[in-house]
């Protein structure tokens, strides 16, 4: 019984997180939208496919853990850690995205 509580409780945490996600993606397009979905998934989907074909003796576990931390790994970079971020963090004047591009004469 406690851990169908548990479940239940862990379960309704996320399916809000994930409703919230989406409310921010308020001023997004349909397509946009999935596609930035698809580029934060593809990669946590991918690396435990492709170390799935070659390495045949894994433990059970070992896929739902690579696709969570790189799930993890994904929002981290995509939210968190931003251009300007690393241009403080490096001490530039100016971030990487204004940067503008120069034209040989």
């Amino acid at each position: 019984m406690r851990v169908s509580q548990s479940v239940t409780v862990v379960f309704g945490a996320l399916i809000i997180m994930v409703a919230l996600f989406i409310n921010s993606l308020r001023g997004l397009s349909l397509f946009d939208a999935m596609m930035y979905v698809s580029t934060l998934l593809q990669m946590p989907i991918l690396v435990p496919l492709f170390f799935g074909m070659f390495i045949k003796k894994t433990p059970d576990w070992a896929a739902w853990a690579t696709l969570a931390v790189g799930m993890f790994v994904s929002y981290l970079v995509s939210f968190v850690i931003t251009p300007d971020v690393i241009a403080n963090l490096l001490g530039l004047e100016n971030g990487f995205t204004s940067v503008k591009r120069q034209t040989l004469p």
